[in-house]
């Protein structure tokens, strides 16, 4: 299963975008506050970095070996999960559209990276 409108990931020059955008995002949370909701998006900083990476990452799954392909579908797999629960534990009932969207683009991006086997 290919999407139409993933990154191609293989190119460094992407990462190197990415990298730049994850960047700028942490200078910026660095002005949020600590307490509130500005708080919550503060911490939750890493796992939206991480479930992008992630994300990426397993768009690029296909070129691993099949023994390094069920190692690393694995590994996502529980980096995805312990993702979503510090962000469902951190907003409860009020996890944003945009964080629930992420969530479901990196299981969507483990569907079909595991699908590749």
């Amino acid at each position: 299963m290919e999407r139409s409108d993933s990154l191609d990931t293989a190119d460094p020059v992407t990462w190197a975008m990415l990298l730049t955008y994850w960047t700028r995002l942490a200078r910026s949370a660095v002005a949020l506050p600590e307490e509130g909701e500005g708080g919550d998006w503060k911490r939750s900083i890493p796992d939206i970095v991480g479930l992008q990476a992630l994300a990426c990452a397993l768009g690029d799954a296909e070129r691993l070996a099949a023994d390094e392909l069920a190692v690393a579908i694995d590994r996502a797999s529980f980096q995805i999960d312990a993702h979503e629960q510090t962000l469902r534990r951190r907003w409860g009932e009020r996890l944003p559209n945009g964080l629930a969207e992420m969530i479901a683009d990196a299981r969507i991006a483990l569907v079909s990276a595991a699908s590749d086997r």
